[in-house]
C-alpha cells in the first residue's frame, strides 16, 4: 500500500471515478463535438469505464516508453550515461 502511495498507482483512477475528462481528450472533444455528445450521453459506470481504460493505457505506454529508453541506454553499454531518472 505504502509503494501504491508513493508512485501515484493508489490514487491513479480517482480522476477517472469522478469522471473528469483528461486535457487531451477535452481538446480531441473540441474537434469533435458529435463524439463528446455521445460520450456524455453515455451512463455513468460506461464513462468510468472509458476513463479508465484511458488512464490505464496511458500508464501503461509510459512504462514501456521507459523500458526502451532503459534497453537503449544499457544496450549502448555506457555505465557513465544513467541519465533516466
Amino acid at each position: 500500500m505504502e509503494k501504491a502511495k508513493q508512485n501515484g498507482g493508489w490514487t491513479i483512477l480517482e480522476e477517472a471515478e469522478a469522471l473528469i475528462i483528461p486535457h487531451d481528450l477535452e481538446d480531441e472533444f473540441q474537434q469533435k463535438p458529435d463524439a463528446k455528445n455521445y460520450f456524455l450521453g453515455l451512463g455513468r459506470s460506461d464513462k468510468r469505464n472509458i476513463l479508465q481504460w484511458l488512464v490505464i493505457a496511458i500508464r501503461m505506454k509510459l512504462i514501456q516508453e521507459l523500458e526502451f529508453a532503459l534497453i537503449a541506454v544499457y544496450s549502448q553499454g555506457n555505465k557513465k550515461n544513467r541519465n533516466y531518472h
